[in-house]
């Protein structure tokens, strides 16, 4: 895709994801209009956004919690580990 192109694609996007998400499918089908690869890379999108919607909505620490109580519930031991930075040294040490 050109660059000319992906700004295309990027700006109508934006375009689609400004409305409410019941009128997004007929957003697309008008900007797109006969345009096939238009509307196709512009659903792909709305897709990927769809399921990528609430990822970092939930805190880390919220997850790991209820991760942890899962695995404690079903009598499975989980390890903390330290975590080291690029360099190699130590930042934080596992409990």
């Amino acid at each position: 895709m050109t660059p000319e192109r992906w700004a295309e694609v990027d700006r109508r996007l934006d375009e689609v994801l400004a409305l409410p998400p019941e009128g997004r499918s007929a957003a697309v089908e008008r900007l797109a209009g006969g345009d096939a690869e238009l509307r196709r890379e512009l659903r792909s999108l709305l897709a990927a956004d769809a399921r990528a919607s609430g990822f970092l909505e939930t805190p880390p620490d919220d997850e790991r919690t209820d991760a942890t109580s899962a695995a404690n519930s079903a009598g499975i031991g989980l390890a903390v580990l330290d975590n080291i930075d690029v360099n190699g040294r130590l930042i934080t040490r596992g409990d």
